[in-house]
């Protein structure tokens, strides 16, 4: 592609520079960048808009595009974004994020969540534990919620067993288990 460009600068043929264009602008590895980029930026602006309307449009084209475009990365990354932002400054931005997560689990295959799911309820079950708006509080939950409802019964059970365990335990044995289940 890098020749494409380079032929289509020194090109003295019109013809040649606009068909040069057109093959690098249609290119697939230049459509998956851009596609990359501007869901990258859709997703800073599901969280960081000031316009509650903005936040949710961004939040509706992130579903549709985590869900079923080829394009997509592995919808864990996505998913380990939004719970990072689950501590974001702002609550507008944790509920964001928290309706977000809700939305995702609730539109992806049980199959994709249940690798993740005990993953998942260990980086949120904080957050929700020192979140101090009781409505994001509310939504994390709502979004763990879904995420239980999602997955396979031995994903859940798995959870359970894992959170049954590390309650019976006190001090350091909770942190050894926490570190054998998290695979730290």
């Amino acid at each position: 592609m890098k020749k494409l460009r380079e032929l289509s600068i020194t090109s003295s043929y019109p013809h040649i520079r606009t068909q040069c264009r057109e093959e690098s602008v249609n290119s697939p590895y230049s459509v998956s960048i851009q596609i990359a980029e501007v869901m990258k930026k859709l997703r800073e602006l599901s969280i960081t808009s000031s316009y509650p309307h903005i936040r949710t449009q961004c939040r509706e084209v992130l579903c549709e595009f985590i869900g079923n475009h080829p394009c997509s990365d592995d919808p864990q990354k996505h998913i380990g974004w939004f719970i990072a932002q689950l501590g974001y400054e702002l609550e507008d931005g944790r509920l964001s994020a928290a309706d977000m997560l809700n939305s995702l689990f609730s539109r992806l295959q049980p199959t994709i969540l249940n690798g993740s799911c005990f993953f998942n309820v260990s980086k949120m079950g904080p957050m929700l534990f020192n979140e101090e708006s009781v409505k994001c509080r509310k939504f994390i939950a709502a979004a763990l919620n879904r995420l239980l409802a999602s997955v396979s019964d031995s994903s859940r059970a798995d959870v359970f067993s894992a959170c049954s365990d590390w309650l019976e335990l006190r001090g350091e044995e909770q942190v050894k288990l926490l570190r054998y289940y998290l695979d730290v």
